[in-house]
């Protein structure tokens, strides 16, 4: 895998590139790859025996909100519904991190900005 590839896979599975990820590859090339062989084993999971690619990715949005990770959750949550998770499935996990987290927490730091902005964008209602 070279740093091309690395920007490719996340190009396909969340449209552009994290300026983390981009740093990483200036700085830590080996370390992102490295990385990335972790990511290519979910992914692969993902089309045999794991999470299909809208729950996989909504776990990791999830995850996101808890950490409070906002770029991420955005990312995560654009992949999750560009795969065929439905807004309802969206929100009640939104919902479970509240119980996990709290709602100041979650709901409050991150999760409702991660909301506005996917209906801003027209995934609100998407089934």
């Amino acid at each position: 895998m070279t740093p091309d590839d690395v920007r490719a896979f996340y190009r396909q599975a969340v449209g552009e590139v994290p300026p983390s990820v981009e740093s990483g590859l200036r700085h830590l090339p080996e370390a992102i790859i490295g990385y990335m062989a972790l990511r290519r084993h979910l992914d692969e999971l993902a089309g045999g025996q794991g999470l299909p690619k809208q729950y996989s990715s909504l776990v990791f949005a999830l995850l996101d909100v808890a950490e409070r990770n906002y770029d991420g959750a955005l990312n995560h949550g654009r992949a999750a519904l560009d795969n065929g998770l439905t807004w309802a499935e969206f929100l009640h996990g939104m919902v479970q991190t509240w119980v996990v987290k709290g709602f100041a927490t979650s709901w409050g730091t991150v999760g409702w900005r991660i909301v506005e902005q996917l209906a801003a964008e027209g995934y609100a209602g998407h089934e």
